[in-house]
């Protein structure tokens, strides 16, 4: 693609329009000239350099979503959406083949796909029906998220019920037998059950209660990476604040279930953080049990939020930290006025939990955003990785990822482009 024909795609539609929600009509013409339409799209350069003995990746790409909405009709509303994901720039080992063994893997193989596809039923007083293809972002998507940080988003095949008619609690019901990977693979699970129950009945404080059972297809080749054995998970999430002082506690367990057998682990988290004005500072710990066999599973989480940006523990996710892991954190947050942006520091130091295990390492992270308008958004961040020197786990070897992104987004109705 010829660089004037990129910032031509990046910057349409700079007359942007606000979005809207559904538009309640009456007739099933109104049904579809009466929807609204939302267009995301990011160019990204991402570096990753690990220490192996292969070139760096070095990657631009543009990932594309284009959505619409129908109006609303007898309390039922549909929502399609298409994505996109091509490469600019491609020296680097795509996950799919492409640069194996020549350039460092960079997560984004580029390819089309319909990332939802959904019907909305809100026909019952206080509850939502969503049927079809959908993102699932369920509190801090610890567990369950549409893993956003990379190009193509994670998505589930699934019917799930949302329904708010008790006061100040929030009941969510799901199941799902596919979920749309990240490397544009579908993982077929015997199924996929969630519920989660939030109460935020105490101003500033929320409580969360939740329970997620996966029941693995043991025939599915597991492309990409999935849950590869049987789980029940529940736990408890406590958030909120004290003034300027802020909290955030998460305890679940887990166990066998289906096929599985002898799965028994604790996963613990919690985070301070207190507000200085224009600076936040906050301290946290997590806890990731592993019992030399296999590890605490985060199951469908956006793990690249958690347990430092380099992507060295994303095995998390799978079970597959066998040793498990403790991650002791700090950071600090400042907010410019002035300069309208966000800048933020973490430093996190990465041990076992099993005794007799070497402590993997420390890793260092820097962010800087700066919205430009309420479309445009600019970010730049950096990882550094250093492993500890006696480390023999998959977490072994020094990297460093920088990434410089844009993301630009509008939407409105769908009859407004066409009547200019």
């Amino acid at each position: 693609m010829k660089i004037k024909n990129l910032v031509t795609a990046c910057m349409l539609g700079l007359s942007s329009f606000p979005l809207f929600g559904a538009e309640k009509v009456e007739n099933i013409g109104d049904f579809f000239s009466k929807g609204t339409y939302d267009v995301k799209m990011r160019l990204a350069y991402e570096n990753a350099d690990l220490d192996n003995g292969v070139d760096e990746g070095e990657g631009l790409t543009l990932s594309s979503y284009i959505g619409y909405r129908t109006a609303e009709i007898a309390g039922v509303s549909l929502y399609t959406q298409f994505h996109n994901l091509a490469k600019l720039a491609d020296d680097y080992n795509d996950t799919d083949g492409k640069n194996a063994g020549v350039h460092d893997v960079i997560a984004d193989p580029d390819g089309n796909r319909i990332q939802q596809l959904y019907a909305d039923l809100t026909m019952i007083p206080d509850t939502k029906i969503r049927i079809g293809r959908q993102e699932i972002l369920l509190d801090d998507v610890r567990f369950i998220g549409n893993i956003g940080w990379r190009n193509t988003a994670q998505a589930f095949d699934a019917v799930t019920i949302t329904n708010t008619s008790v006061e100040d609690t929030t009941i969510f019901l799901g199941y799902s037998n596919k979920v749309a990977s990240i490397f544009f693979d579908e993982n077929e699970y015997d199924g996929i059950y969630l519920a989660n129950v939030k109460y935020a009945g105490i101003k500033g404080h929320t409580q969360t209660v939740f329970a997620y059972l996966v029941d693995a297809d043991e025939g599915e080749p597991n492309a990409g990476p999935s849950i590869k054995n049987d789980r029940v998970t529940v736990g408890t999430r406590l958030t909120g604040s004290f003034d300027e002082f802020g909290y955030d506690l998460t305890y679940a367990n887990q166990s066998d279930w289906e096929d599985s057998e002898d799965i028994d682990l604790n996963f613990f988290q919690a985070a301070l953080s207190y507000k200085l004005g224009a600076f936040t500072p906050a301290i946290g710990y997590a806890y990731h049990e592993g019992d030399g066999n296999t590890g605490f599973s985060n199951l469908f989480s956006t793990a690249h939020k958690f347990n430092g940006w380099s992507d060295q523990f994303l095995a998390t996710n799978t079970g597959g930290l066998r040793n498990g892991l403790q991650d002791y954190n700090a950071s600090l947050t400042y907010k410019s006025e002035d300069l309208g942006m966000t800048f933020k520091a973490v430093y996190h130091f990465f041990d076992a939990t099993e005794s007799g295990v070497d402590e993997y390492g420390e890793e260092f992270n820097f962010l800087a955003v700066k919205p430009i308008n309420e479309n445009l958004t600019l970010t730049a961040k950096l990882a550094f990785y250093e492993a500890d020197e006696n480390n023999n786990s998959t977490a072994a070897t020094d990297e460093q990822v920088f990434w410089l992104r844009m993301d630009y987004k509008f939407g409105g109705a769908i009859a407004d482009p066409f009547n200019m």
